[in-house]
């Protein structure tokens, strides 16, 4: 006689936000004689062998799908619906332009370098968003007078914003 049951009890079956840095055991389970043997897969490569997959500290390279399939031997086995693991992380910024003055007429490139899933980029200028830009560039063209100001970059995901502010000085 064969029998398996398969649940993912630690986490909602679907989808799961685990929040960065943070512990979390994914559960295989099932009933069988014999009794089932679990292997866990991670975007369809296999990861782990046994009924509790632990993501001790997440980080983004956590963030995938999983699917935990179980088999005593007897038959093709059973898997869970797939789960699909988050990693909640605001931005962080790793590198950010610096104060800088510029010539007259030279072109210079403002950039931001951050990491985090799923970001947007918001250039503003004095407070006022500069409209369509949403790259993590911004191209200072044929520098004027005007150009002159702090700059700032916002990078934003769902879980919070931060910021980069420079001055432009142009001479």
């Amino acid at each position: 006689m064969r029998w398996i049951i398969l649940a993912l009890l630690s986490l909602p079956v679907g989808a799961a936000e685990i929040p960065f840095g943070a512990h979390a055991t994914l559960r295989g389970t099932g009933n069988g004689k014999p009794a089932p043997e679990f292997v866990w897969f991670k975007d369809g490569v296999e990861v782990f062998r046994g009924a509790n997959f632990v993501i001790p500290s997440a980080t983004q390279t956590d963030a995938a799908t999983y699917v935990c399939r179980g088999s005593n031997g007897i038959g093709p086995g059973a898997a869970s619906t797939p789960l699909v693991v988050v990693v909640a992380q605001a931005p962080v910024i790793t590198s950010a332009f610096p104060n800088i003055t510029i010539a007259k007429q030279s072109t210079h490139t403002l950039s931001v370098t951050a990491y985090g899933p799923a970001m947007t980029y918001q250039w503003k200028k004095g407070g006022r968003i500069i409209a369509g830009q949403a790259l993590p560039t911004y191209t200072i063209t044929k520098a004027k007078p005007p150009d002159a100001g702090v700059y700032e970059c916002e990078v934003s995901n769902a879980w919070g914003t931060v910021a980069a502010k420079a001055t432009v000085t142009v001479k």
